[in-house]
Order: structure tokens, then sequence, then C-alpha cells
């Protein structure tokens, strides 16, 4: 979409040559930490065709071309060639077996088969039983991945990626997120909190974020007169940049933490909407919603507001590790185990624990909440650029 993440491999590498030449002139090769362990596993050098293609633009046969890479700076210009690989393992693949210094290291037997590395957050597919098209994968912990599969590969602007057999075998994979999620509720726990509601949480033997919850679940839709953007660690889609920040709008002086703690609940959940409105305005059809990742289990009352922002049932998968027990499948593939992935997941994948449904009054309130959300997002993501201006003077300040 014309926009890449500054978390992802080129922007960091971009910073490397800049912030540190030497260290940039020094590096033979550039790899992901999933290549870089991997490498060690099987005692020789490890590339990842879904890290290649999501992390560094690689489209399955080439890299940008060379002057893409001198545009972003003259010293580039051979970058590609000199610093990149041109051969990837797929996914569920055997890149070779556990080599004897790595047995030894984790106690394990020399010569366990060793599986294509693959992206944290991707491996939960095949473990939530998601092998084919319009499934959305809800993956919510710190930060939110959203991943779907199409039979049709195209561009679409605002996502992270999208690469043809990614994760799942002959299928595109479009990937969205959310770079905060818990980590917003986290950072409003940890810093914006009276004594008082820690000294209730302990009282009653549990933990400030179920406190708090426990009291948004008795608000109804709209009632704190509260909306949030949920930018605190800034926008990864649809906008792609890292200069937004925080909002909290219709704050008073009768506003109380929990009534906060639940508008950032529902921000959220409106960043959502955003990435399957994005999806299906570009044609990626969201038939149904899985979730997994520890806040699923754990906070039904925010999954229940996504059920009711989206206005679509979201089953929760069982698994406590999605990501674990994916690896596992795609090991359970390379070793010859099951002779395909999608065998692999039905065979070894997660049950649904259970499906929370809309309620249809708090769907109709939302759809004026989520205008409101809207209306921000489109300003403070486009023509008002006071977040990125306050930055600059932060980080001016600070030297």
């Amino acid at each position: 979409g014309n926009r890449i993440s500054s978390e992802y491999a080129l922007p960091k590498i971009l910073e490397t040559l800049r912030e540190a030449p030497e260290i940039y002139n020094a590096t033979c090769d550039f790899l992901e930490a999933g290549e870089w362990i991997s490498s060690i596993l099987v005692g020789k050098k490890v590339r990842s065709l879904p890290f290649a293609c999501y992390k560094a633009l690689y489209d399955g046969k080439n890299y940008p071309s060379k002057e893409f890479f001198t545009a972003l700076d003259s010293r580039l210009s051979d970058f590609a060639d000199k610093k990149l690989p041109r051969e990837h393992s797929p996914i569920a693949t055997k890149i070779g077996t556990l080599c004897k210094s790595a047995a030894t290291l984790l106690g394990l037997n020399e010569g366990i088969a060793v599986s294509t590395p693959q992206i944290d957050a991707h491996a939960a597919m095949p473990a939530l039983k998601i092998t084919g098209e319009g499934v959305l994968m809800l993956i919510l912990g710190t930060s939110s991945c959203h991943m779907i599969n199409s039979k049709e590969a195209k561009a679409i602007e605002g996502i992270c990626g999208y690469v043809e057999n990614g994760v799942i075998p002959e299928y595109t994979t479009y990937e969205a997120g959310q770079p905060a999620t818990g980590d917003i509720f986290a950072w409003f726990v940890n810093n914006c909190l009276p004594s008082s509601y820690e000294k209730e949480a302990s009282e009653n033997g549990i933990s400030v974020h179920e406190l708090l919850s426990e009291r948004a679940s008795s608000l109804k839709v709209g009632e704190s007169g509260l909306v949030c953007l949920d930018w605190h660690n800034g926008n990864r889609s649809t906008l792609n940049s890292s200069d937004l920040s925080g909002l909290i709008l219709g704050l008073r002086l009768t506003t109380k933490p929990e009534e906060i703690y639940r508008a950032l609940l529902e921000s959220t959940a409106f960043g959502t909407k955003k990435i399957v409105d994005n999806f299906e305005k570009n044609g990626v059809t969201v038939k149904s919603i899985v979730a997994a990742g520890g806040i699923a289990k754990k906070n039904p009352l925010m999954m229940q507001i996504y059920a009711d922002v989206l206005g679509r049932e979201i089953s929760v998968s069982e698994s406590t590790q999605a990501g674990a027990l994916g690896s596992a499948i795609y090991a359970a593939v390379a070793s010859g185990v099951y002779s395909t992935l999608e065998e692999a997941a039905d065979k070894m994948g997660a049950s649904t624990l259970l499906t929370y449904k809309v309620q249809k009054e708090n769907h109709e309130l939302y759809k004026k909440l989520y205008a409101e959300y809207s209306e921000l997002y489109d300003h403070f993501g486009g023509v008002c650029s006071v977040m990125k201006r306050l930055g600059d003077l932060k980080s001016a300040v600070k030297g």
C-alpha cells in the first residue's frame, strides 16, 4: 500500500546504515531472529520465505529494484545483490536436522527434523484450524494481528503485507495489525489509576484489570461520553504511521477510571473494524472470525465489545499457545508425520472454546460511536498533523 512499517527489515537495515555505517559495512548478511535461531539449530544458514516476503518486500521472485534501493540511499545501490539471499525455504519444509551442538545445548537428540521458521502470529493460523479462505484470525495480546486467506492476490493499501503460500499452501494470506492492544490497557493500569482501585482489587483477590472490567461491564454503550484513538504506539493498519499518538476525547471532572478503561477497550475494537472494513472494501470478504491470544480468553467484556462493534460472531479458540501449537503443526508436516498442512491442522488444531454473539442493541449504539471514531481517525490520521508536530517538539526538547 505504498507504505511500510518502521518495525520491518528494510527500515531497520536503513537505520543501521545511517546510524552505524561501520556495522552495516561489516555485515555480510542480514537475517531475521527466527532465521538466526534456526541456523543455530541445523548448523547452516537458513532463509525463510515468509520472513522475506512479509518483512523485506520480497514478492516470491524478486526484492525491490536497484533503483528503489538507490533512491532510499545511494549506498544501498547493490544491497539486494550482496546482502539479501535469492533462495528461501517455503513453509512446512524440512530445512535440516538438529545438529550436535544444538542438541547438546537443548538436551535433545541429534537428527530431529527442523521446519522452516515462521512468524509468531502467522503460525497460529493452522493451530486454529484455518486452512481455507474467508476466516479472519484475530491474535489479541500486547498487540494485535489480523490475518485472512484468499485465492486472489492483489495489492491493498493500508495492510502490512500479502504473500502467496506464506502461511497456508495455495492461498494468499493478507496481514494487518495494531501495534498496541493489551499494552494500552497495561499503560492505563500502571500509570493512571488511584491507589484505591489497587487496594480494592487486592482485597477481592482479583487483578486490577478484572476489577476495571467488572465495573466497566455495568456501563451502557456511550454512557461515558468518551471516544479514544488507539494509537498509543502509532498506527500500523490502515495508516501505517508511527508518528501518530493516542487520544482520549470527552473527559470531564466526573469521568471515572472504568469509563476510560472501557473506552480504551472500545477503541481497539474500532481499530479492528477499520481493518475489516478495509479488507472488504478491497474485495477480501470476511465470512467469519476466530480469536486467540491471552486477552481473548481472559477478558469476556472485551470480546463482547468486539462482537458488538464488528456486528459479527466471534469464536474463541481453546488454545492458550496458538503460535507454539501452530509451530508443532508445521513441524509435523516437515518431519513427515502428516502429508499435508490441512491434515495436520485437522488432527492437531485446537477446538472452539466459546462463541460471542452480537447484542443488537449495543451494535446499533456502537455504529454511532464508530462514526465519531472514524471522524477523528480521518482528521488526525490525515488533514491534521498536530500529533507529528508534538512528537517533533518532544524529540527536539529531549535532544
